[in-house]
């Protein structure tokens, strides 16, 4: 399954939440949100609208970059609880939600606030460990 890393397009993976931590708010480059609407199949300048990001600037400010880890943050989420499919769990993040009052997870995760409602939403459907071993990760990427 693909890693934040892997969403974000980072060579590496900070080893843990202070690493984290201190790459976003030393900015993340502007190729991290283009390797991220790819991964959501969504155009850059959607993605830049959801979040408000400025255009043409090599690193995103220490407040973009963590906007931006919150999608993949919930795209990873996602990917968990639909069992490795990006497919599904894009389609989860686009599709109005009950959960979350009829809302769509993408245009929520944009705050902080938004982006904890989508990731309770994602607990709540997390499968247990019995359900993983019942049914294996889905391997369509």
């Amino acid at each position: 399954m693909m890693t934040l890393s892997d969403l974000l397009g980072l060579p590496s993976a900070p080893s843990n939440g202070l690493a984290w931590h201190d790459l976003l708010q030393a900015g993340l480059p502007r190729a991290s949100l283009e390797v991220l609407a790819t991964h959501l199949n969504v155009e850059v300048a959607d993605l830049i609208g959801v979040l408000g990001v400025r255009h043409n600037e090599e690193l995103l400010t220490s407040g973009e970059s963590d906007q931006l880890y919150r999608v993949a943050l919930a795209l990873r989420q996602s990917m968990i609880v639909s069992r490795g499919s990006l497919s599904k769990a894009v389609q989860w993040l686009k599709t109005p939600n009950p959960n979350i009052r009829g809302r769509v997870p993408l245009g929520l995760v944009s705050s902080y606030m938004g982006a904890e409602f989508v990731l309770t939403a994602l607990e709540r459907l997390k499968p247990t460990p019995k359900e993983l071993a019942e049914k294996p990760e889905e391997s369509e990427e």
